[in-house]
């Protein structure tokens, strides 16, 4: 048997055939046109930019110096707000005793603030405060002295420097600052009632006595760390100086890790970059 067969005749195309079957060949195969681009590209940068504004994350600011955190979202309910207006005169003599500041006249107050204790409202406050010793003054006895009450710390300060203004790109100097470790009331493994979902270790808090240039309203800070941070705090602006108090949780984040982060606003509620 001669399995090798002749293949079949096909009839020739027409050229209307050809024609039509090399267009719908080029249409299959043509590449896809720019234009369907340039839609597609905005939309996916907008939804990034939006994944980024929706979480908590930092940006490197336009100075290229310190970390700069994103603003809040409006109606953001997880900033504490530590301050409590100004100390009164009663408030200014008990922090200077407890603080023993050595001083041979009467203290001249630079400047003052009521602190939210870590606990909140159920906590005692502190106070913060500035004062100069007038000259002629006995020798070992600074200027200026920083006294944060009632932990007490006392730190002597020259008058340069506090007279030293932050430029624009810095936005802040920080002239002092304290860190505290608070243990939680109660007995030994018992939570303290103000904050059930504080662990036993207790609290460790920063303060900071900072110089502010002007056009900055408000200053906030918070303890960041590798894998999280704890709650932004409100602190104060007033007559060129503010103050922050970032509070943590010990046994939230290793103490090896943690860092301090600060932002600032305007009056009209607008971040301004910072340099610190």
């Amino acid at each position: 048997m001669n399995l090798k067969l002749d293949p079949p005749q096909i009839p020739p195309l027409s050229p209307a055939t050809r024609s039509r079957l090399r267009n719908n060949l080029m249409e299959r195969t043509a590449p896809v046109s720019r234009s369907s681009h340039r839609w597609a590209a905005p939309t996916i940068t907008a939804a990034a930019v939006a994944a980024v504004l929706a979480g908590t994350l930092v940006a490197v600011d336009q100075y290229g110096g310190s970390n700069q955190a994103d603003p809040p979202a409006a109606g953001d309910t997880d900033i504490v707000d530590r301050d409590l207006g100004p100390a009164t005169p009663q408030q200014i003599d008990a922090a200077i005793k407890a603080c023993m500041i050595p001083h041979s006249r009467p203290l001249q107050t630079v400047w003052s603030r009521r602190v939210l204790g870590p606990d909140g409202p159920a906590d005692t406050p502190g106070t913060i405060l500035l004062v100069r010793e007038p000259a002629p003054r006995p020798a070992g006895h600074p200027p200026l002295s920083f006294c944060l009450a009632p932990i007490p710390v006392a730190t002597g300060h020259e008058e340069r420097e506090i007279a030293k203004l932050p430029t624009a790109a810095q936005g802040i100097l920080i002239i002092d600052r304290t860190t505290d470790l608070t243990r939680p009331a109660g007995r030994p493994g018992e939570l303290p009632k103000s904050r059930p979902d504080r662990s036993n270790v207790g609290a460790e808090v920063g303060t900071s006595l900072i110089r502010v240039r002007p056009g900055i309203a408000r200053l906030e800070s918070r303890y960041v760390w590798k894998d999280g941070a704890g709650l932004w705090s409100e602190g104060a602006v007033a007559d060129g100086f503010g103050f922050t108090q970032s509070v943590v949780d010990t046994g939230t984040a290793p103490r090896v890790e943690q860092r301090e982060e600060f932002r600032a606003f305007d009056s009209s509620g607008n971040q301004v970059p910072l340099r610190y």
